[in-house]
């Protein structure tokens, strides 16, 4: 984890020291809204509690004529690999499964349900044979959530982890996030083909905001750092200033 921050940090360094030697061109301001894929790992206690992830959400971007860059992004986090899958053996009968209320038994599936929003700033370090393309450094300061969630594919009512008594088991937990991305932008002279590409880092303090932990029988108030490291994707859609058009004799209003 250590060598993948410090592998990180360098080519930052080197995007950085290869952008201040160039003279970019100032660029209209402009307004962009994106839509992102990510790929995540897991680090720190999050990868105790679920495996590999999905990452979805919008992101909006305002870029300024020097190439600085400011933005919101929000990421829904998925995913049906929940590590921590003993938590409801004490009201499990021995085959694993839950009474209804109408007396039949219920398997519940355990997925991953989180959201991450994050407000980022960063430049970009333009490219000599792409105006308005290059290398782009984002760095944010936010809010990640993440629990578990406990999905019934059959209809039926299992009062046991429904409405108050779920908050017992679901292991909510937030807190403030810190997310660094370093990535290849994308914006094409026709303004169809406009995308990022690249890796985000996220490290959050984050705590079990539940007041009590009935599968440990305990009040769960410890400090979590929660890591993840993500591919994503993005596809891009500029709102560029439409040009104005003069006619031959028009006389300028004033």
């Amino acid at each position: 984890m250590k060598k993948t921050l410090t592998l990180l940090l360098a080519a930052l360094f080197f995007c950085m020291q290869s952008g201040m030697a160039q003279q970019n061109k100032e660029h209209p301001n402009l307004w962009m809204f994106s839509v992102d894929l990510g790929a995540a790992l897991p680090g720190g206690k999050l990868a105790e509690r679920f495996g590999a992830f999905g990452k979805v959400g919008p992101s909006l971007l305002y870029r300024f004529r020097n190439n600085l860059y400011i933005g919101l992004s929000t990421s829904y986090l998925f995913n049906s690999n929940v590590k921590e899958d003993t938590l409801l053996q004490s009201i499990m009968t021995p085959d694993g499964r839950i009474i209804g209320n109408d007396g039949l038994l219920y398997l519940p599936e355990l997925q991953m349900q989180g959201w991450q929003i994050s407000f980022r700033m960063g430049k970009l370090f333009e490219s000599r044979s792409k105006p308005g393309s290059g290398m782009l450094t984002m760095l944010g300061a936010g809010f990640l959530q993440h629990r578990i969630r406990y999905y019934l594919s059959e209809s039926g009512t299992v009062p046991q982890i429904s409405g108050e008594y779920l908050k017992g088991y679901d292991r909510l937990s937030n807190g403030f996030a810190l997310s660094e991305y370093l990535g290849y932008h994308y914006l094409s002279s026709n303004h169809l083909v406009n995308f990022n590409i690249g890796l985000e880092m996220s490290q959050a303090l984050t705590r079990n905001r539940r007041g009590y932990d009935y599968a440990g029988n305990t009040i769960d108030q410890a400090l979590r750092l929660d890591m993840l490291f993500a591919f994503k994707a993005s596809w891009i859609l500029p709102f560029y200033k439409r040009p104005e058009v003069r006619f031959p004799n028009e006389p300028s209003l004033r």
